[in-house]
C-alpha cells in the first residue's frame, strides 16, 4: 500500500482508506511478531508485478485494486485456515482473530470501491497452507 500511495496509482478520494489499510497492514506485521517472538518468520522479497504478469500494479489503479482484493481475500481465507492450528496457544489465536476481523472488513472495503458485493456468499471458506502459499508464491521475489 505504500508503494501504490507513493506510485500516484490512488486517485485522491480513495488515498486515506489505502494510506489507512497500509497503517494496519504494518501494525499487524508488528503485533505479529511480538507475539511469535522468535518464531517469527523474516519477510519475503516481494513483487507485485507477478513476473510481470501485473506490470501495470502501481500505474493502472483497476490493477493495483484487483491486486489488493486479491490479497486481502487470500488474508482472510489464510487466518482462516490456520485458527484450528492455532488453538493451543490462547495468545496466538487471540491475536490471529484479533487481525482476521480487521482483514475481512480490509476486503470488503476495497470489494465496495470496485463496485463489487463486500462478499461472496453466506460462508467463507478457509484456505490451507499449502493453498495460500500457492495463491503467493508468484508475488514472491
Amino acid at each position: 500500500y505504500a508503494q501504490g500511495n507513493k506510485s500516484g496509482v490512488i486517485p485522491s478520494k480513495y488515498k486515506t482508506v489505502f494510506h489507512t489499510i497500509g497503517g494496519h497492514e504494518t501494525a499487524h506485521v508488528k503485533l505479529l511478531q511480538g507475539v511469535l517472538g522468535a518464531a517469527a518468520v523474516k519477510a519475503p522479497g516481494v513483487d507485485f508485478t507477478a513476473g510481470g504478469k501485473y506490470a501495470d500494479v502501481f500505474e493502472n489503479f483497476d490493477t493495483f485494486l484487483a491486486l489488493s482484493q486479491t490479497f486481502e481475500d487470500l488474508g482472510v481465507a489464510a487466518y482462516k485456515g490456520q485458527a484450528g492450528n492455532l488453538v493451543g496457544s490462547k495468545e496466538v489465536l487471540t491475536v490471529a482473530l484479533q487481525i482476521h476481523s480487521v482483514e475481512a472488513r480490509h476486503a470488503s472495503e476495497v470489494r465496495r470501491i470496485g463496485l463489487r458485493f463486500g462478499w461472496d456468499g453466506a460462508f467463507d471458506k478457509p484456505m490451507s497452507k499449502a493453498a495460500v502459499l500457492k495463491a503467493a508464491t508468484p508475488f514472491l521475489a
